[in-house]
């Protein structure tokens, strides 16, 4: 498993088994891909503590991860769509 897969899973507190169901952030398919909102390529950082870090991480069904990849508008609501998910998840504890 990807570090930044386990990053992602470890945060939302998914477990790590291919059966457990991780839905997608935008339409709540079975998430396929952990999509780095900015990649390395687009302008984010070429340090992976950062690139990885779970603010750059979003699970993505194949659908919305290939919408992601070709659309800046979309990365940028899905973006938004994380960054809450985060505040709640951080309210919890």
């Amino acid at each position: 498993m990807k570090k930044y897969v386990r990053t992602y899973l470890d945060f939302f507190d998914y477990p790590h088994d291919q059966d457990s169901f991780v839905g997608c952030e935008y339409c709540n398919a079975r998430a396929c891909d952990i999509h780095h909102i900015k990649g390395r390529q687009m302008g984010g950082s070429k340090q992976i503590s950062v690139v990885d870090d779970i603010h750059n991480l979003i699970a993505l069904c194949r659908k919305c991860h290939e919408h992601a990849e070709s659309s800046k508008d979309f990365n940028k609501r899905i973006r938004i769509i994380h960054l809450k998910k985060i505040i709640k998840q951080l309210e919890i504890y």
